[in-house]
């Protein structure tokens, strides 16, 4: 599923301060985000609570990606869950993740 456009566009988002890695660290900031990102090997528990971090124009994008591919993305050993809070990278990496459909 991964595409050079998406990997591109999701490590801009993080090294501008603009994207969030996994659950705990979304949960503790308490914001409302663009676009959740989600592997698809995380438990039925943190797909529910993700959502809840959702803001109300934002979207959930459940990704055919493991946590161990999602980290190597993003430079971490495993991610389950990011977040984007800048509505311009997510409109992008939603963009890019259709293209790559």
């Amino acid at each position: 599923m991964t595409n050079s456009k998406f990997e591109s566009l999701l490590g801009m988002a993080r090294r501008a301060g603009k994207a969030v890695l996994g659950y705990d660290k979304i949960k503790a900031s308490g914001k409302k985000y663009k676009l959740i990102i989600i592997c698809s090997d995380v438990s039925e528990r943190t797909l529910r609570n993700a959502k809840l971090y959702i803001s109300e124009d934002g979207t959930a994008a459940e990704l055919p990606l493991t946590m161990f591919q999602l980290g190597k993305i993003l430079g971490a050993e495993k991610v389950g869950v990011a977040a984007v809070e800048d509505e311009g990278f997510a409109k992008a990496i939603l963009e890019s993740i259709k293209i790559s459909e």
